[in-house]
């Protein structure tokens, strides 16, 4: 039986943290009967005690290992069960204005925990690994909440404040995610690839739980050039070869992602100025481009 097993159940009963909340997750909630998808309009950290904890988090699957935490962002969906008999969790929740008035706005050397508050990350949730020094934290704060001693509520801020600080300062360095990661390369060129016509960059850094910034960077590193680039390349790509098949130059152009053939010409006649390392496109934009003026007289 792990340790502060007796403390850990009492969690189940009503608390009065102003600020700092902490409960045990219901053990009903499993793979079978997860939790449904909600959200949350406080700060939620999850933290696994034992075992295992699978949470999906904005369609991504995270397990989550023993000792391990997840911050999740406010108003963020997600589901989340235990998979085994035995498997503890605890939930903490976290007033949003004690949060916001204690790290959104700190100095230069929290500006990963600033920029997720504050939205400019654009990320869902923060992963913070196993680590010993926080298991002994929450041991601290499990014990508090359940002995309830003079200035406890004080006290739970100040290891709350504790737990968090430590969290950011240990996985600094891992954030962002490495750029060299095979895999997500090749799952970034297949979700472009496939969704080219609707896709955003914001929508592609929320699928991978990464920055808006990182987003770029790694787009940037697998194709040599900008989103934007990309994906108007595969579109007008898309549209010669719709032309190529006798489709109308409006119906290609709205097929491809774009709103009208306006616009369509408009881009292609930008990106007849590429820079030196995508002139390999440029004879592909020249039959794009005679085509559409070809068509233009049969419209």
């Amino acid at each position: 039986m792990p340790k502060a097993r007796k403390e850990i159940l009492t969690l189940e009963k009503s608390f009065g943290y102003k600020n700092v909340v902490l409960s045990l997750h219901p053990t009903r909630l499993t793979s079978q009967h997860p939790m449904f998808e909600h959200a949350h309009n406080v700060y939620e950290l999850t933290y696994v005690f034992h075992g295992t904890l699978h949470q999906v988090i904005c369609n991504r699957h995270i397990v989550q290992e023993n000792n391990s935490l997840v911050l999740l962002n406010i108003n963020t969906k997600h589901r989340v069960w235990i998979q085994n008999d035995g498997d503890i969790a605890i939930n903490i929740l976290v007033r949003r204005s004690f949060m916001e008035d204690l790290f959104m706005y700190s100095d230069s050397q929290n500006t990963i925990l600033s920029d997720f508050l504050n939205g400019k990350s654009h990320d869902a949730y923060m992963y913070f690994p196993s680590s010993s020094k926080m298991a002994a934290i929450i041991d601290n704060m499990i014990t508090e909440h359940y002995y309830q001693k003079e200035l406890s509520d004080p006290l739970q801020q100040a290891l709350f404040v504790q737990l968090l600080t430590y969290g950011v300062r240990k996985t600094y360095h891992n954030l962002p995610k490495p750029i060299d990661d095979n895999d997500i390369h090749h799952d970034v060129m297949t979700i472009i690839e496939n969704q080219f016509a609707t896709i955003s960059m914001s929508q592609l850094a929320k699928y991978f739980s990464y920055s808006y910034r990182h987003m770029e960077r790694l787009v940037h590193h697998i194709y040599g050039m900008s989103f934007p680039t990309v994906v108007n390349l595969m579109k007008i790509q898309t549209v010669h070869e719709l032309l190529a098949d006798g489709f109308p130059l409006c119906d290609a152009a709205e097929s491809a992602g774009f709103s009208d053939p306006s616009y369509y010409k408009k881009v292609l006649r930008r990106l007849d100025h590429l820079s030196p390392n995508l002139k390999r496109h440029q004879k592909a934009q020249d039959e794009i481009y005679e085509t559409v003026q070809r068509q233009e007289y049969t419209i």
